[in-house]
């Protein structure tokens, strides 16, 4: 069964998400304020997760593998810098993020989100924290529900840092 979960777990992350929208909420509130163009790197930090009947050793083991999953470098093009696509802030390998909320104002950002995933149905991100044109700080907190396992909350931190130029394709 825990091997189970781990390996269910690990692949959600594998698989991405598909189809991108971004839903309108305000949008002069998005253009007032704009991050910086270039490659960006992304990491994860979960230190918390919620699966029943998981031992602190496995928790420990998936939180580890699933931030490193969920971290990688993400290219912000110059086009979309008053309103990133959602899946900008999901993580790599995702793809199919639709916002909920995205307040971006006074250096601070709650945005929500939520992501198909083939096979899993869906998963809600939570981002709040400090935004500046070039870095963010949140606290994350990320939530599925899989099948023989049930609901999956994971929580920590996410952050973003500008490094320079994207790479010449």
């Amino acid at each position: 069964m825990k091997r189970g979960v781990i390996s269910s777990i690990a692949a959600l992350f594998l698989l991405g998400f598909s189809g991108c929208k971004v839903a309108s909420n305000d949008d002069n509130a998005r253009k007032a304020f704009e991050l910086e163009p270039g490659q960006w790197d992304i990491k994860y930090a979960f230190d918390e997760i919620d699966v029943p009947g998981l031992s602190g050793a496995h928790r420990e083991r998936i939180t580890a593998e699933i931030s490193k999953l969920a971290s990688g470098p993400s290219c912000l093009s110059s086009g979309l810098t008053s309103q990133p696509n959602a899946s900008f802030f999901a993580g790599a390998g995702t793809s199919g993020c639709e916002y909920s909320r995205y307040d971006v104002s006074g250096g601070k950002a709650t945005i929500k989100m939520s992501c198909n995933m083939k096979g899993f149905g869906t998963v809600e991100i939570d981002h709040d924290g400090p935004i500046a044109a070039g870095d963010y700080r949140f606290q994350t907190k990320a939530a599925l529900r899989l099948p023989l396992v049930g609901r999956v909350v994971l929580r920590g931190e996410s952050t973003g840092r500008r490094s320079g130029p994207c790479p010449k394709p």
